[in-house]
């Protein structure tokens, strides 16, 4: 198989993965008892959506940085998934384990800044998701774990991850980031 097609059908299969892996994770058991209680949960199926989680944020990475010559506009998508996936885990943190969360809140605001620069700075337009989280950050004058996940719960449910494709010859030859 042609090396740039083979890059092509990788990062296609991963991104693919990782919105198969975002739905399982919508629509889990262990999602729904999050949403339907502001207390804490333990269970078996929590563990099972704590890795489902994990492992949509690695598969993100993978995707930002083990692949090459995507366009700006690619690039943006992949940020604007991460961007997801840190904002799942923080709802994962505050909802269904006991850990802190002013850590992944604060990584989360930070990394939602880094995009926005980003997108402003080339030009590309954030997705419905990336473009509402903004919004209810800046809304905020104290954002505290609680009250961003209280609010980013709805964003989930309402904003479905956008498909993508591909104008441009992506690569797996070096791990380094986009254009």
């Amino acid at each position: 198989m042609d090396k740039d097609v083979s890059a092509i059908a990788k990062f296609t299969a991963l991104y693919i993965r990782a919105k198969l892996i975002h739905a399982n994770c919508l629509s889990s058991i262990a999602w729904t008892q999050l949403l339907a209680t502001s207390s804490t949960i333990q269970s078996t199926q929590n563990q099972t959506l704590k890795h489902q989680i994990e492992s949509f944020l690695q598969l993100c990475l993978k995707m930002q940085y083990k692949f090459n010559g995507l366009t700006k506009e690619e690039y943006s998508s992949i940020i604007q998934l991460k961007l997801r996936a840190l904002a799942l885990q923080l709802v994962y943190i505050v909802r269904g384990s006991n850990a802190s969360a002013l850590a992944a809140c604060q990584n989360l605001l930070e990394q939602a800044e880094t995009v926005q620069k980003y997108l402003e700075e080339n030009g590309c337009k954030a997705n419905d998701f990336t473009q509402a989280l903004f919004e209810l950050f800046d809304s905020l004058d104290d954002p505290k774990p609680g009250t961003v996940v209280k609010l980013l719960l709805p964003l989930f449910e309402k904003f479905t991850i956008p498909y993508i494709s591909f104008s441009s010859s992506v690569s797996s030859e070096n791990y380094i980031c986009a254009k």
